[in-house]
């Protein structure tokens, strides 16, 4: 009888380890964004992109409003530095910004020129432009958002 019961609870606990874990992973893996639809699910935003975990992890906080529904103001961008070579047409990328030197831009590359090296033209998901000039050394490449949420 008291083997039946600490069986019981030893799979009990066991149980709750694993659902545990696979919550904690889950949190870790899937980002959500809370808007007026309610919480959704934008992990296919940023999908493929954990092949950049092996990287340090870097973490900077979203101004502005160029890449709403993506990004948006508050959130904190976690980005990983990348070779031009890893870049692609559709990553967003984080790169000094030309008008203010010590702050950093996340675009989306609409464009690779890599006839003399590497160059990108980027853009905001909710600009209605590209930006005007090319850029020549982004920092690297955002994996992954932590959506800031109003208490």
């Amino acid at each position: 009888m008291v083997s039946t019961r600490i069986l019981k609870n030893t799979a009990i606990i066991v149980l709750l380890g694993a659902l545990t874990f696979t919550s904690v992973r889950a949190l870790a893996i899937y980002s959500y964004n809370q808007g007026s639809e309610g919480i959704e699910n934008r992990t296919a935003m940023f999908n493929g992109y954990d092949a950049f975990f092996d990287r340090e992890v870097n973490f900077e906080n979203v101004q502005g409003w160029d890449m709403e529904r993506t990004l948006n103001d508050n959130d904190s961008a976690m980005w990983v530095q990348a070779s031009p070579s890893e870049l692609a047409v559709g990553d967003i990328i984080i790169y000094p910004n030309p008008s203010n030197p010590g702050s950093l831009i996340a675009h989306r590359i609409v464009e690779i020129d890599n006839s003399a090296g590497y160059t990108f033209k980027a853009k905001g998901d909710a600009a209605s432009q590209e930006d005007s000039y090319w850029v020549e050394e982004p920092s690297g490449i955002v994996i992954g958002v932590v959506y800031y949420r109003a208490p």
